[in-house]
């Protein structure tokens, strides 16, 4: 039995819809037609046949308890293309936070390094900054930032980017974790892009009466006001004003316009803002899940800044408009179409059952 618990926590199998049961997880491998006794690990139950930790319909990437087991585990939610640079240059780097849920079904943040980090390589990644900036540039002209971090597979190399760290420093001096880190950056000839990504999640709101913490970015209206709106002295000019803001502010990404905002004039760029949502899970949710928004957030933005703000979902704008028709990026097609979010398919498009 050992020696089968050692060959099947080794996999590197990333489980889609084609291998995976939609039933009730919590006591049985979701892997279709599995009969593998599962065993006790901590909290949860363990399928020693696939490597999975087994939650209530849903599962985590298992390949033991040690560090390089469990950094393996993660791994296993990447595609092939790009596991060996994330390995040594991205996972537990102190840069990005919460590395350690890329192993969960449900990441946000491996789908975002599995289509975009996939547009980089395949010499795409233009087609997305195209579509929102109007522009007509080749890949070779961008670059991209994931969490903060510059991704070259030609050099092998990450590192910080320097604008981003600045203004962290201005306005996120005295936060001690989890700084502002936008999902996607997409640096062109004459546009900053930012793109705040959501999977299964929903926009965060400002929740009333929840108070702020000293040395955590701001819970309340009144504090994320004035620390990055009344507090920004790097703006040229205020770019948003405190009397534009409604009753209704989505945390996330009223950060990301301001820090985009001043980054852009930092890098004397036009800028955009895109929300990144799935039309299939959002669908799903109950829009009054607390702390969570899962409607357009368009009318909440101030309107001195609302040009430069889309709302855009992986199914259209990403899958139909870019991956469907483009041979070259059929890795990342049939991941999208293949892609499970709680045991079911995430992404309902036009070509898939």
């Amino acid at each position: 039995m050992m020696k089968e618990l050692i060959l099947a926590y080794s996999s590197d199998t990333l489980f889609g819809i084609d291998k995976l049961t939609s039933q009730s997880t919590e006591n049985k491998c979701p892997v279709r037609d599995c009969k593998e006794k599962t065993e006790p690990s901590g909290k949860f139950l363990i399928c020693p046949k696939h490597g999975l930790e087994i939650h209530k319909s849903t599962f985590v990437y298992y390949n033991g308890n040690s560090r390089e087991d469990k950094k393996k585990a993660r791994l296993r939610n990447l595609l092939p293309f790009g596991r060996d640079f994330f390995a040594k240059h991205i996972l537990d780097n102190p840069h990005k936070a919460e590395s350690h849920r890329l192993g969960s079904e449900n990441s946000e943040d491996a789908l975002t390094w599995n289509i975009f980090g996939g547009l980089l390589y395949y010499e795409r990644l233009h087609q997305v900054y195209n579509q929102l900036t109007g522009a007509d540039c080749s890949s070779n002209q961008l670059k991209l930032f994931l969490w903060g971090l510059k991704i070259d597979f030609s050099a092998q190399q990450t590192e910080t980017w320097e604008p981003l760290m600045k203004v962290r420093k201005h306005l996120e001096k005295d936060i001690k974790r989890f700084f502002t880190e936008p999902d996607i950056i997409i640096l062109g000839p004459e546009h900053l892009v930012c793109i705040e990504a959501k999977f299964t999640s929903g926009n965060t709101t400002v929740l009333k009466g929840k108070p702020d913490t000293e040395g955590e970015k701001p819970n309340s209206r009144e504090g994320l006001i004035e620390r990055y709106i009344r507090r920004n002295k790097m703006w040229n000019l205020p770019v948003i004003k405190p009397e534009e803001l409604g009753e209704k502010i989505h945390s996330q990404l009223l950060r990301m316009l301001v820090f985009t905002s001043t980054i852009a004039q930092l890098e004397k760029r036009e800028w955009i803002v895109a929300n990144l949502i799935s039309t299939t899970q959002w669908h799903k949710k109950n829009n009054k899940s607390r702390g969570y928004d899962f409607d357009d957030p368009t009318p909440s933005i101030p309107a001195s800044v609302r040009n430069n703000f889309k709302f855009i979902s992986w199914e259209y704008d990403i899958y139909e408009n870019i991956l469907k028709h483009d041979s070259a990026l059929v890795e990342l097609s049939a991941y999208m179409k293949n892609k499970t979010a709680n045991l079911n398919k995430a992404f309902k498009l036009s070509d898939s059952g």
